[in-house]
């Protein structure tokens, strides 16, 4: 649940069905398990070189001289064909399946597509009560991500991706899904320069990462997607920013708010410690782990330092 010092999106998904009813819930779970067995089907599945047409929503240029520059756009938006090119996730109980693609009429174009196919989320089984109170919904997650994005359109083209609306495609299993529309942002995750490195990678991406967050937070939004996999290191290297995706779960501050500050000290730390914890997990020279756990101490800022001490 959001803290009392937030509002949030609304869920659509309260509207379908009780959470509470076992009738709905079993429901919901026998149709979702008939519609990934037609997902999952040879053939049915997304794939490359698969078309689909959206809208397309042409943001404003962020005026920012750090700020990226827009892509080439077809000069009509109302039914753009896109053509999928390479999976950046795919599979069974995900909350999206993210695919690069290109526009077909302006094919050095290559954006992101987000598709919400509701037979490939996770779904509880119906005897998992407790799961269900926190089931989400596949008709919130498009609306409310798209929400998010809105909330933040000063950050579109730096800190976050240009969004470039949404709408509703039907998959080759013909079922309907909703979509997404985002800039490509190159560059590894932040999960990966975790794991792999090398140091410097991981520095600067702990210092554009607690940047990025207080752009965010900044812009008067907290959101609960804080792992490293929810950003990308970006740029050259001496110029590189981070960028943060995914805004599932965003709440808007309210302006008022005593426990601004706090918060934004938790965010952060939230943030450094899932980093940190994948190099610890994944570092087999423990040398280089206490050498980046030592920088991290002495190089976050001052209000997180507390948050980092050798007791911590």
């Amino acid at each position: 649940m959001p803290p009392k010092t937030v509002e949030r999106y609304e869920r659509l998904g309260s509207d379908k069905f009780d959470r509470m009813s076992e009738e709905d819930c079993e429901a919901q779970y026998r149709a979702m398990q008939r519609a990934r067995k037609l997902a999952l089907r040879p053939g049915a599945s997304l794939k490359t070189g698969f078309q689909c047409t959206l809208r397309v929503v042409t943001p404003p240029p962020n005026p920012d001289p750090q700020a990226r520059p827009l892509p080439a756009l077809p000069a009509t938006s109302d039914a753009v064909v896109f053509e999928l090119v390479d999976a950046l996730r795919a599979g069974v109980d995900q909350r999206s399946q993210v695919w690069t693609a290109k526009i077909v009429s302006v094919p050095e174009t290559l954006l992101v597509l987000k598709i919400i196919q509701p037979s490939l989320c996770p779904i509880p089984h119906p005897d998992n009560d407790n799961d269900w109170l926190y089931y989400d919904h596949p008709d919130d997650l498009a609306p409310w991500e798209a929400w998010g994005y809105g909330k933040l359109r000063s950050l579109q083209g730096r800190s976050i991706p240009y969004f470039f609306g949404s709408g509703t495609i039907t998959t080759p299993s013909k079922e309907k899904a909703d979509v997404l529309i985002l800039e490509h942002i190159p560059g590894p995750t932040l999960y990966e320069v975790a794991l792999v490195g090398p140091d410097l990678d991981r520095q600067e991406s702990i210092t554009a990462g607690v940047q990025t967050t207080e752009d965010i937070f900044e812009a008067g939004v907290t959101r609960d997607s804080l792992q490293p996999s929810k950003f990308i290191l970006t740029g050259p290297p001496g110029a590189r920013s981070v960028v943060a995706l995914s805004f599932y779960m965003t709440y808007i501050m309210r302006p008022d708010s005593s426990e601004k500050k706090e918060m934004f000290v938790n965010q952060a730390a939230t943030f450094i410690r899932s980093f940190r914890t994948v190099v610890a997990d994944e570092e087999e020279d423990e040398e280089v782990v206490e050498d980046f756990y030592k920088w991290v101490r002495e190089n976050v800022r001052e209000d997180l330092r507390k948050e980092f001490s050798v007791t911590k």
